[in-house]
């Protein structure tokens, strides 16, 4: 939980900062900022997953250790996408930190509750498929299994990763492979999803329905598919050559392309497209003696 309090009031805090809109600003893309927050956190908590793996390997010498640190690693990723799914819901580092402690401990005792009956009565796989949704339960009956077969003296390797540990069960290590890859994914989504609609801050958000929309996914499709001869193409934009004033031969210091300005409300739809390109001057100053 520590590490989640920690990766969500770090992303929240930078929001809240204006950091974020700072940096794309600069030209960082959204996907390299997030991609820079996975790789950081994410080999933190691989350490982490290093000392757990020596702690537990000790108790099942017979298991395969790489079938358990792929069961490790792949709830470590889950972790670290839960943590940047909460830090895109609330702009807040207070109410982040506040909603990530409420969530992980939600998952907690989802994850008790639902082992306590389990081991009371064995629920159905279906049952145990959807309950692991839950990263917490997945990785718990991913342990279970590792602890069943270890009690037979094989443990588990790669050749009875589709098989269950008693001819009476059903679920094998597959399945809790899969589920938390499954996890993972839904945890990408809705980081992704919710960070469109809601970016918070001076972001400029996402219409609910903006992944079915081809404008998203191809920005610059419609400038191209409408080009002529008469256009000239400059970074992905379009304006007509007899429209511009002809530039001096000098060193652009300042290009602005494409500005507009568009109004929703008013009978004036849009301002019409300007250009403008600012040249570095060099003066040289003499002082008359």
């Amino acid at each position: 939980m520590t590490t989640i309090i920690y990766i969500v009031r770090t992303i929240v805090m930078e929001k809240e900062a204006r950091l974020k809109e700072y940096m794309k600003v600069m030209g960082l893309s959204q996907w390299v900022q997030w991609l820079s927050h996975f790789i950081l956190n994410y080999t933190k908590i691989l350490a982490v997953v290093g000392v757990l793996f020596g702690l537990t390997y000790i108790m099942i010498p017979h298991t395969n250790p790489a079938l358990l640190i792929i069961l490790y690693a792949l709830f470590a990723f889950n972790v670290v996408y839960f943590a940047f799914m909460i830090s895109t819901i609330l702009h807040s580092g207070t109410g982040g930190t506040l909603l990530a402690v409420v969530g992980w401990i939600t998952l907690y005792i989802w994850e008790n509750v639902f082992m306590s009956f389990d081991n009371i009565k064995v629920f159905s796989t279906s049952v145990r498929l959807l309950s692991s949704l839950n990263p917490l339960v997945a990785l718990a009956l991913g342990l279970k299994l590792i602890g069943q077969f270890e009690a037979q003296a094989d443990g588990l390797h790669w050749n009875t990763l589709f098989h269950p540990p008693s001819p009476d069960r059903t679920i094998t290590m597959a399945h809790t492979f899969m589920m938390l890859i499954i996890d993972g994914l839904i945890y990408v989504l809705l980081t992704w999803y919710i960070e469109a609609v809601n970016p918070g801050g001076e972001g400029v958000p996402q219409k609910p329905w903006f992944f079915v929309q081809r404008s998203y996914w191809f920005p610059r499709s419609k400038h191209e598919e409408s080009g002529s001869n008469d256009d000239e193409i400059e970074h992905g934009y379009i304006f007509d050559k007899s429209k511009i004033e002809k530039e001096p031969n000098m060193t652009p210091t300042v290009r602005i392309i494409n500005l507009c300005k568009t109004y929703t409300t008013s009978w004036v739809k849009k301002i019409s497209d300007c250009r403008f390109v600012i040249f570095k001057l060099f003066y040289t100053l003499t002082r008359k003696s």
